[in-house]
């Protein structure tokens, strides 16, 4: 996926010609804090941003990334105990992960410095598609006397979330780059904030 997405960066931005247009990937790794971190183990976070620098030191952009964690073996285990507290037998094997989809908008802030990097700043704000997958060990529950109805990855909401972002940039025209977030999602249909921090890498391709 990751290749597929930077060989698109560089097939747009070959043809963009308005100045200041920036694109490319980015990869990071997520660790989700905060109470929404309890049943979570670190993930990963991939996607594009795009970049609108209407001036050297400031512009628009839109982040369109996928963001994928795991549930640590304690809760897929406290899953297990239940099912198997009801049903009266050992069942292994409950899996649990949560994804979201994030689409936002920001603007982006640099100093009027020169030199080989260029630090910035970024906030940002949009919507996040978050879905709780629940897979469960279909086969034992059966032989166990019980019928599955569950259909793994129909928990799906869509919350309003914000994201802030440090980093810095080469400045050349391939750019590369290291950057850290935090992404914080109010309590709404969820019942608890969603919250995460990232670290990784990035490419931007395009004008400078």
């Amino acid at each position: 996926m990751i290749v597929a997405v930077a060989i698109a960066s560089l097939a747009i931005a070959a043809r963009a010609e308005a100045r200041g247009f920036q694109l490319g990937p980015k990869f990071a790794i997520s660790a989700p804090t905060g109470d929404f971190g309890d049943a979570l183990v670190p993930g990963i976070d991939a996607g594009i941003t795009v970049n609108f620098m209407e001036k050297p030191t400031a512009g628009v952009g839109v982040d369109l990334c996928y963001h994928r964690w795991s549930a640590s073996q304690d809760a897929n285990a406290s899953v297990d105990a239940f099912l198997s507290s009801l049903s009266g037998t050992t069942i292994t094997g409950s899996k649990g992960t949560v994804t979201a989809f994030q689409t936002t908008l920001h603007v982006k802030l640099m100093p009027p410095v020169s030199g080989p990097i260029v630090p910035w700043v970024q906030v940002g704000m949009g919507a996040y598609r978050v879905n709780r997958i629940l897979e469960l060990p279909e086969a034992q529950l059966r032989a166990a006397g019980w019928e599955v109805q569950y259909r793994a990855g129909d928990d799906v909401t869509y919350e309003l979330g914000y994201v802030g972002d440090i980093g810095f940039d080469t400045d050349t025209r391939m750019r590369f780059g290291l950057d850290a977030s935090y992404h914080f999602l109010p309590e709404q249909t969820l019942r608890t904030n969603v919250t995460a921090f990232t670290i990784g890498v990035h490419m931007l391709f395009g004008s400078r």
